[in-house]
């Protein structure tokens, strides 16, 4: 008697063991069996309940990709009308403003930040949730927050000093305006993607989707009918 309930506690145990890594579950009355992940949602059906969240981290990325697109396209624009032909010296474009009035070392300061918008901005957070790399967030985050600390003490400098140019146009005052408007949100936008990557990866890591497939190899020896199994990951 004692090794009949023996027995059945071990049988029980195997089976819980093979549930828990992801084999197939019983179902109730000996039919089919579904297969089960280490999460112990069944691999064809839902998500979870995290999949029918309207802000599930899926949708927050696919927000965060809008955003950034709709981003690009205003920096783009603001660049472009920046760097707009001149039409007179009544109105000359605001590339015009900074060379004229603070000379070149405002000019560098644009054409830094220029690239670093192309660069951090535009290439980098887009290749950052293309390929769910959180490393790539970070030069757009450092980058864009440096370059909003140097005009915080620039211009407060100026006001200080006086050395505002005599006639300064409300064009001019506006991207006065974005070189703190524009890196905020970059910069934003990266902690965002920051954010949002790390709650998709661990979503996924939960519900087992990063996980490698199986591949089992047979090998059969036709002289003693002898099979052997590899597991690839």
């Amino acid at each position: 008697m004692f090794n009949y309930y023996q027995n059945i506690s071990e049988t029980e145990l195997r089976r819980t063991a093979l549930v828990r890594a992801g084999s197939t579950s019983p179902a109730p009355g000996g039919g089919a069996t579904t297969p089960v992940r280490n999460n112990s949602h069944p691999e064809a059906g839902p998500r979870g309940s995290d999949a029918s969240d309207k802000l599930n981290p899926e949708r927050k990325l696919l927000i965060l990709k809008i955003v950034f697109s709709v981003l690009c396209i205003l920096d783009i624009l603001h660049w472009a009308y920046m760097l707009r032909d001149d039409f007179g010296d009544d109105n000359r474009n605001t590339w015009s403003f900074y060379e004229t009035n603070y000379g070149t070392s405002d000019t560098a300061y644009l054409i830094a930040r220029m690239f670093g918008d192309i660069f951090t901005g535009v290439l980098g957070l887009g290749a950052a949730m293309w390929t769910k790399k959180v490393a790539l967030t970070i030069p757009c985050l450092v980058i864009q927050m440096i370059f909003v600390v140097i005009r915080m003490f620039v211009w407060p400098i100026r006001l200080l000093t006086s050395s505002w140019p005599a006639a300064v146009s409300n064009e001019n005052l506006l991207f006065v305006a974005c070189e703190f408007l524009l890196p905020g949100t970059w910069a934003t936008l990266a902690g965002l993607i920051v954010y949002a990557l790390k709650a998709l990866l661990d979503f996924e890591r939960t519900h087992g989707y990063v996980q490698p497939p199986m591949i089992v190899l047979t090998v059969k020896n036709d002289e003693n009918d002898e099979s052997v199994q590899i597991e690839i990951a």
